[in-house]
């Protein structure tokens, strides 16, 4: 299958024009599931969503707010070190196994990134079951520090939610090494006291199923010694500014929003 180019009306901080490539069939894992656009639309994302999830998200655009960023954490800590933890971090491409029920219910599931993560700049994509948003790299600074801004989003839910920004943080624990995983998002869902909570408990989802895919990573046959768990996992601060949150200093040097996001 031919891939198609969606153009991206504009970059969600600089108002630049990008354009990222469509997955092709052989990125996913149901190939019926591959959005083709010839416009860039939204609706043509849209329609790569379940029939469920279409139900779901078409009702959610009732319950319109005002438009406001909320920042979610979500940390573990594995028996592992940090350099051992950033290889994973940086070069796990694909996610093993199956999103939870409940997510695969609310979110398109994360499939697996292509591009590298090497620099300030680089672009990587990620695949998910029906969409797919580009990343590009802010920083890195191994064995520490990962920061991005996401640059295109085509899941079909971006009338309602969208990420700008996210992170992974490792910091040296007595247990191992501690990863950070954070998400800055747009949403426009209200009211607050109901979805706040809400997308909480589903973006703590998501940061758990990515995590579990990196313990996978390095776990499996060949990734060297030590057995990493998901034994300990904190969830961190459901709205910009406040609970477990990242340093931010060299994203608020960028003149960014002062928070992180994944």
């Amino acid at each position: 299958m031919e891939r198609s180019v969606i153009p991206v009306e504009t970059n969600l901080h600089t108002g630049e024009v990008v354009s990222v490539a469509a997955p092709g069939a052989d990125d996913l894992d149901d190939p019926s599931s591959v959005v083709e656009s010839s416009d860039g639309g939204e609706a043509g994302v849209r329609a790569g969503l379940s029939p469920w999830l279409r139900l779901f998200w078409g009702v959610l655009r009732w319950f319109k707010g005002t438009a406001t960023e909320e920042l979610i954490t979500t940390t573990v800590t594995l028996p592992e070190s940090p350099e051992r933890c950033w290889t994973a971090v940086v070069f796990y491409e694909e996610i093993p196994g199956v999103a939870p029920r409940l997510l695969r219910r609310v979110l398109p599931a994360p499939v697996r990134t292509r591009g590298s993560k090497s620099g300030p700049g680089a672009q990587v994509d990620c695949v998910y079951t029906s969409g797919f948003l580009a990343k590009r790299i802010l920083e890195v600074s191994p064995p520490t520090r990962l920061v991005f801004d996401v640059v295109a989003s085509h899941l079909g839910i971006e009338d309602c939610a969208v990420a700008v920004q996210g992170a992974y943080v490792l910091r040296r624990a007595k247990s191992g090494t501690e990863i950070v995983l954070t998400t800055l998002y747009r949403t426009t869902l209200g009211p607050r006291w109901l979805f706040r909570p809400l997308e909480a408990w589903v973006l703590h989802s998501l940061h758990r199923y990515v995590l579990r895919g990196l313990v996978r990573s390095l776990n499996r046959p060949g990734a060297g010694p030590g057995a990493a768990s998901m034994a300990n996992v904190k969830s961190g601060g459901s709205n910009a500014g406040s609970g477990d949150t990242v340093s931010t200093d060299s994203v608020a040097a960028r003149g960014r929003r002062g928070g992180v996001a994944v």
